[in-house]
């Protein structure tokens, strides 16, 4: 029986809840979680025995989370203990995006107007120009269905101091290219070393001289030990890279199936089936001539497809610093060659003494034969002072100054008389 007034609980005054410290206030502001992890207000409650807190464990609401302030609810629900993924788990690679997401309209357009930044005065790109959405369309209609093929290539001869063969692919396949090279441009690219030059961004041949010139004067110490240099060249580079070689070699870093049917029926499409020769400024005999200038060992003509990447192609430049990616790993990783360049298919080693350089020369060679099928030039490919200058890239190259080679010189001599020819 109640004689009296029930004693007043902690907290309560006059019949209303008294209001709580400000450091309370903040404590029940915190996230239920983190609250139980500082362990609690232990300023104002004593330990409890097991048998309290089995009691207080009984008398709890069943639904807790439910009679919690929604705030607090929330914070306890972002708040929780299971471990969660990592985010970037969750995005898929590059390489294995689905072909929907390959092929998709936006990605068209953007290959469309890179391509188009260079080669819009031509016929075969105003042509596409008229009804170029239209042309799109139809163009990832055929990549989806794996219904496209590689149009007609025209074929000429460069008119240079070695002659060239070149083919020239149809518009609505650079337009290709762009797309596939956009795919598979950072999944290399990342991985080539950083003196491998040409067909990359910010590595023409002023940054290869450039780039020479600072390990000249690091391997000789700024002039005060000897330097020595060697320099090595693939003989008949692009008519010489083996097609299944180095499907093998992207295979290893691209893993999606479509990427790979994609990179298939460019590389292993033979331009010669299907083309339209052009004889030219240089006026060019017929490939099935025997006035033809270029040997049939340089030739696509004479190779049967299984060999040979078609010189003027966005993907055989792309493809040939690939193909000689696997000579840059040998180099540094197994030869530990400190100064090494390359320019698409030139190499340039330095090093203290020409003993060391030879050994190098005969283990690149090897390398080169046994693994990737190519032969170097052996002309040309001993050790040799680099006192004397360095002909790489265009440049007759020092380590305190550089000079246009000879041949340059002339060259740029007879296009400026071209130039006065057809101007005045």
């Amino acid at each position: 029986m109640n004689d009296g007034p029930s004693p007043a609980r902690p907290g309560i005054v006059a019949g209303r809840r008294a209001s709580r410290p400000a450091t309370d206030v903040q404590q029940l502001s915190l996230p239920l979680v983190e609250r139980a992890a500082r362990g609690g207000d232990q300023s104002r409650h004593k330990p409890e025995s097991m048998a309290e807190t089995a009691t207080r464990a009984s008398v709890l609401p069943e639904p807790m989370v439910e009679t919690l302030p929604a705030a607090t609810a929330r914070s306890l629900d972002t708040c929780s203990l299971v471990s969660r993924p990592d985010p970037r788990s969750l995005v898929p690679a590059p390489e294995h995006r689905t072909a929907q997401a390959l092929y998709r309209f936006e990605a068209l357009w953007r290959a469309y107007r890179e391509c188009r930044r260079t080669k819009r005065s031509t016929l075969n790109a105003l042509a596409f120009e008229i009804d170029a959405e239209a042309g799109l369309l139809e163009l990832q209609a055929e990549l989806r269905a794996h219904t496209y093929h590689p149009g007609t290539s025209i074929c000429f001869v460069s008119d240079g101091p070695k002659p060239r063969e070149v083919f020239a692919a149809d518009f609505r396949d650079r337009i290709v290219h762009h797309l596939l090279l956009a795919r598979l441009a950072p999944v290399f690219e990342r991985r080539f070393i950083h003196d491998s030059y040409a067909c990359r961004k910010n590595k023409g041949v002023l940054a290869a001289s450039d780039r020479l010139m600072t390990f000249l004067r690091q391997a000789g110490a700024n002039g005060r030990r000897p330097v020595w240099a060697l320099k090595l060249d693939v003989a008949s580079f692009f008519p010489s890279i083996h097609k299944t070689t180095l499907f093998d070699i992207l295979c290893r870093r691209v893993r999606d199936p479509e990427l790979r049917w994609l990179t298939a029926t460019i590389l292993f499409h033979d331009p010669t089936l299907d083309d339209s020769f052009r004889a030219g400024p240089s006026n060019a005999a017929a490939p099935d001539s025997p006035l033809y200038p270029v040997p049939m060992r340089k030739s696509l003509f004479g190779l049967g497809g299984q060999r040979g990447l078609p010189i003027g192609n966005l993907t055989s430049q792309f493809w040939a610093n690939v193909y000689l990616h696997e000579v840059d790993s040998f180099v540094k990783r197994e030869l530990g060659c400190r100064w090494y360049l390359r320019y698409v298919d030139d190499l340039l080693l330095l090093a203290p003494d020409q003993e060391t350089l030879r050994e190098w020369g005969r283990r690149i060679r090897g390398f080169c034969s046994e693994r990737l099928q190519l032969a170097l030039r052996t002309d040309g490919d001993q050790p040799f002072r680099a006192a004397r200058g360095i002909d790489f890239v265009g440049w007759k190259t020092w380590a305190t100054h550089r000079v246009p080679r000879r041949r340059t010189i002339r060259a740029f001599e007879a296009r400026l008389r071209e130039a006065e020819r057809t101007l005045v």
